[in-house]
């Protein structure tokens, strides 16, 4: 045997030894990958063989890292379909655990993630399911069957909590996806069913965790877990107003976990249609709920989910390989009033992910999430370069929709996007002191402002879209478009510009239909309203 050849063998047989089994052309009946030097999880498929290991590492800002392992689950040299587990490292030591089964079969196949923790001799599981909330029936998105994680383990040797988990339930679904010309294709999942399910052992001072991964054919089967040796929570209190906020506020909670990112459920107005359709929405996918606790309490478990969402913004990006964040499904009634189908950019969601960015860096001094806002604001800039916009008379609007793939017509500017885009085009002149967001920004507000009052509807309350002709359309948002038009005016007045006669005239009369209506006003926007001189409007009759 010659140098070379001895060497390639070492190598082969070291990297056998480092953590990750599956290493043999026949496979193995387990794998086991490494959290860090002292535990694993491992992946197992009974009857099955795990075999033609990959491992990829990602690093998406200092603070997360991903390694990435799959494997092909085999039977009688037949690949029947892939496990795969990533694990994302964060900088305090904590490590989300992401395992995917996917069967390509039609026979039921399962798989278990066990995770093995030594000099622990006891457990207790505090579980999520504390109390029942009926989930309502939403007249677009229709029931969310989904819930939230399965609870909360401490482990013990005696008396001393050595670590921390938080288990996920398993989602099983399936992939649909329509194709249209060019490659292009809109993707959805499907959901089949939430199981609640695990098992644990303890044995002697070794304790065992086993999450199973159920398939029932041709379909895929998801699960996470946070693996922590410090207590995710500071106190009971906080851990029970968090459980209390998924409960009962489950339409901003993420709990189908992803390394992709979380899927939430979508409309029914999606392409594949289904009414049990979920996605990675990109209005949702950045975790407000979680940094708002974080900014409130610092609980260590707060401040984990922030940066799994920064990561999963950053990962999705990077696998599109596109410049910003484009909607991956297809919305049937923007493809049959414009033609526009997957993938295109959605102005709302990408002012929310550069703002959620912006505020982590910030937060967090993360100098890579800092600029995100201004990149943002940049797209808008070239928007008007190309002209997907709305001319008025001088003045103009940026259309809320964009595919540089499938426009076949123009899209509608609603109020709420417009300003929307306004308020990250002053927050980058406000950074920057570059008068090309300034200029912008004046330029959109002119364009809202040479539309004046037919904005306002008979009874008050705003029109929600101007379309290309110009003509008005569209049931306005309750208060999200009195909140940006609040906002606007204060960030012109922060960026030295004065006040909008215009916007204070659709302030007063989007405020005084709400109060007429006798809708219960936000605290907040109470209090925006009484420091811009609007007092008067709440007291109305």
């Amino acid at each position: 045997m010659n140098a070379r050849k001895f060497i390639t063998l070492l190598i082969f047989m070291f990297l056998c030894l480092i953590g990750v089994t599956g290493c043999s052309e026949q496979g193995e009946p387990y794998a086991k990958v490494p959290i860090n030097k002292q535990q694993f999880v491992q992946l197992s498929v009974p009857n099955f063989q795990l075999q033609k290991k990959t491992v990829k590492k990602n690093s998406y800002f200092t603070l997360v890292k991903d390694t990435s392992y799959e494997f092909a689950i085999v039977h009688k040299r037949e690949t029947v379909g892939k496990l795969s587990v990533t694990t994302r490292h964060l900088d305090n030591g904590d490590v989300f655990l992401f395992t995917k089964l996917q069967n390509d079969t039609k026979e039921p196949l399962n798989a278990e993630v066990s995770i093995h923790l030594k000099e622990v001799n006891r457990y207790h599981l505090i579980d999520w399911d504390q109390r029942f909330k009926k989930q309502e029936h939403h007249k677009t998105t229709g029931v969310d069957e989904t819930t939230y994680p399965m609870g909360l383990v401490k482990a013990f040797s005696y008396d001393k909590e050595k670590y921390n988990l938080v288990l996920s339930k398993n989602y099983l679904s399936r992939e649909l996806v329509k194709k249209y010309e060019d490659d292009r294709k809109s993707i959805v999942r499907e959901l089949i069913k939430e199981e609640k399910a695990f098992s644990a052992n303890v044995k002697g001072d070794s304790l065992s965790f086993v999450l199973p991964l159920q398939s029932t054919g041709n379909d895929i089967s998801e699960n996470w877990m946070l693996f922590s040796k410090e207590k995710l929570f500071k106190n009971d209190q906080h851990l029970q107003q968090w459980i209390n906020e998924q409960i009962d506020n489950y339409k901003r909670a993420n709990s189908w976990l992803t390394a992709e990112g979380p899927y939430t459920k979508l409309p029914w107005s999606i392409e594949p249609g289904t009414k049990k359709g979920y996605g990675r929405n990109l209005g949702i996918m950045q975790d407000q709920m979680s940094l708002d606790y974080f900014e409130q309490y610092k609980d260590r478990y707060f401040y984990d989910l922030v940066l799994n969402s920064a990561a999963n913004l950053l990962a999705y990006k990077q696998t599109k390989g596109t410049k910003l964040w484009e909607t991956e499904y297809t919305s049937t009634w923007l493809k049959k009033a414009y033609g526009t189908t997957a993938p295109y950019m959605d102005t709302r969601h990408n002012e929310y992910i550069a703002l959620f960015l912006t505020k982590v860096g910030k937060l967090l001094n993360i100098d890579e999430l800092t600029k995100a806002e201004t990149i943002y604001g940049d797209y808008l800039v070239q928007q008007v370069k190309i002209g997907n916009i709305i001319q008025v008379k001088e003045g103009y609007l940026i259309a809320d929709y964009f595919s540089p793939y499938n426009q076949s017509k123009k899209t509608h500017t609603s109020m709420n996007h417009i300003l929307g885009g306004v308020n990250i085009l002053l927050h980058c002149y406000m950074s920057t002191g570059d008068k090309k967001y300034l200029d912008v920004a004046l330029n959109i507000r002119k364009g809202i402002e040479e539309l004046g009052d037919q904005w306002i509807r008979d009874s008050g309350d705003l029109w929600y879209q101007v379309n290309p002709d110009l003509t008005f359309t569209g049931n306005d948002y309750e208060q999200l478009t009195l909140i940006d038009l609040l906002m606007t005016q204060e960030n012109f007045e922060k960026a030295g510009i004065h006040r909008s006669k215009t916007l204070d005239k659709l302030i007063r009369s989007k405020a005084g239909y709400l109060v007429r209506e006798k809708k219960q006003l936000y605290p907040y926007v109470i209090e925006m309203l009484t420091s811009q001189g609007f007092k008067d409007v709440l007291l109305q009759k």
